[in-house]
This record gives structure tokens, sequence and C-alpha cells, in this order.
């Protein structure tokens, strides 16, 4: 009997022993669906979870979420795993974000979740439960008094919008205070000298003026005879080059009278009076002769009443050939 009763024994705690293990089998992967929120406004935000505990043998394909009956789904994070020493399960987790523009009663259905073990490679599927989520609108209080739309109100302008100005402002006065640089180093024109045009002096005043210097130098009263007719004949000379524009710088005496010749505006007397002033002038240079001082005094006179008959004569050049003076 002791051995009846203890088979009896035996066999019951077997019994349940697979009792309590059989559960424990089954429930190797569980799937579910979860909100923080049961209700939202609409255009409101709301979370839900997708939380997936299995064995550790067991490899999941993880769903492909994209949308949702009245739902937008505004971002989904990557599936996170976590495990601790107290669970042997590991616990897989995915967040959406979701929202809706649309009024009503939504139900998110179950969602298949696929899966095998290493030792069984056949798939195998769980679900989770469906979600039910409210969406409500606005209340309006339709007693009150309709207000007037609000004016637009304008966004603050940050640092970043303002900096391209800034920069083109800055490059705008870099290239004017360039300019202006390169404006004041540039060198300043030499100021135009003006021409000053004086009167031209008659030709005869000019021979006065110096006959007038010559007389003031006294050179033959101090013995310098040889300069004293050197310059009256060039005073000579330079008046009758200027006022009738006969070569007599250049010509001999003897070329200085053949050309005054051919003029009828000089006088017969003039002439003589002049050849032999000429001629004692290129005797004294040659100091072939030293005149008397009446005749110094009178060399002076000739050519000074020659410049004063001759002032107001008509200044037109006359036709003159060289002549070569027979005297020489």
């Amino acid at each position: 009997m002791e051995k009846i009763k203890y088979a009896k024994y035996t066999s019951a705690t077997v019994f349940l022993l697979l009792s309590l293990l059989s559960p424990l089998s089954a429930q190797q992967i569980e799937a579910r669906l979860s909100a923080d929120t049961s209700a939202i406004q609409i255009g409101d935000q709301v979370n839900v979870s997708l939380t997936v505990r299995h064995a550790p043998d067991i490899i999941l394909h993880w769903p492909l979420l994209d949308s949702f009956p009245g739902f937008e789904i505004l971002s989904i994070t990557k599936v996170d795993s976590s495990s601790s020493p107290e669970d042997p399960f590991i616990t897989q987790n995915q967040r959406l974000t979701l929202t809706s523009f649309d009024s009503g009663s939504y139900r998110i259905p179950a969602i298949d979740v696929f899966y095998f073990t290493r030792s069984d490679t056949s798939r195998k599927a769980t679900f989770t439960n469906a979600l039910p989520l409210e969406v409500h609108t606005v209340a309006v209080d339709t007693t009150a008094e309709i207000k007037p739309i609000k004016d637009i109100r304008g966004a603050p302008l940050t640092f970043r919008e303002v900096l391209p100005y800034i920069l083109v402002a800055l490059l705008v006065a870099a290239l004017v205070w360039f300019v202006i640089r390169r404006i004041k180093r540039r060198p300043k024109p030499l100021p135009v000298e003006k021409k000053v045009i004086l009167p031209s002096i008659p030709p005869h005043e000019i021979a006065m003026r110096k006959l007038a210097v010559l007389e003031e130098k006294r050179l033959w009263q101090k013995d310098l005879i040889k300069e004293y007719y050197s310059e009256l004949t060039d005073i000579f000379r330079e008046y009758l080059e200027n006022k009738f524009k006969i070569n007599a710088l250049e010509s001999t005496t003897g070329e200085i009278i053949s050309s005054m010749q051919l003029n009828p505006v000089f006088k017969p007397l003039q002439l003589r009076q002049l050849e032999e002033l000429l001629t004692v002038s290129d005797l004294v240079k040659f100091a072939k002769a030293k005149p008397a001082s009446g005749e110094n005094l009178e060399a002076m006179e000739v050519i000074r009443n020659f410049v004063k008959d001759t002032s107001s004569v008509s200044e037109k050049p006359t036709q003159t050939e060289p002549v070569t003076d027979p005297k020489l």
C-alpha cells in the first residue's frame, strides 16, 4: 500500500511540474503596443511604442512601419534593445511619433511580428494588441463674440539674416576708402604756367634804348674805342635787320650798303654817312685807325639820326641780293 501511495504522489508531482512549465514555453515571445495618451486634439502629437520581449534564442524580423489609418508618422526611432541579469529575456523597443488632422475614433491594428529560433529556422509570428486612439476637435464656444483676425506678427531678425547686409556694407566702405586713398595719393598736376604776352617793342625804341645805355658806359672816354664801335655797329645792324629784314648781322659793310641801295626808303646822304661809319668801325677793329673825340660823338649821332628818320617808315621786307664789296 505504501508503494502505491508513493507512486501516486510521484505522478502528481510530475504532472504539476509539467503544467507549470508548459505556460512558460508558450511565453517565449510577447509583443504589445502602448501610447502615452489615449486621446489628443487635432494637430497634437502622440508617442506610440512597439515593445517585443523574447527569449535570447529568438531572432526577430522587425516590422517596417510606414502608415496607420487616420494618422501621419512624424518620426521613428531606432530599435533599442535592453536586458538585465535578473531577467533572462531581451526587450526591444521602437517609438513612433504620430499626429492627426481629422477628428474621430481610430484603432491602430495589431502588428505582425515574425521570428524564428536558432534551433528551428521555420518562420513563426506573434501579434501585438490593437490600440484605440481618440482625436478631438477644439471646443468652440458658439455663444462668444467673433473676434477679428489678428495681424501677422513679424519674426525677429536673427544675426544670421543680418550678416550678409553687414558684409556688403563693409565691402562698400572698403571700396570707397580705397578709391579715396588712391585719389589723394595721385600726383597733383603741375600748375600750368600762364604765358604773359608782352606787347612787342618797336625796333626803333629798342635801338634808342641801347644807344642810351651805350652812351652811359662812356667806353671811348675810357679809351675802349674798339668796344665802343663794335657795340655801336651791332645796334645799327640789329635795327636794320629787325626793321627792314635786311640780313645785316652776318653781312659785310659792302653787302649791307648794297642791300640798302636797293630800297628807295634810304636817302643817299644816309647811305654815305653809314658807309663811312661802318668803314671806320672796320678799321678800328683791326687797329688801323683811332678816331678823334669829335668823330666818336659824330658816329653816335649818325646812328641816332638814322633810327629817328626811319622809325616811321613801313616795315616791308625788300628783296636783297648779296653783293660783293669791290673794296674787299
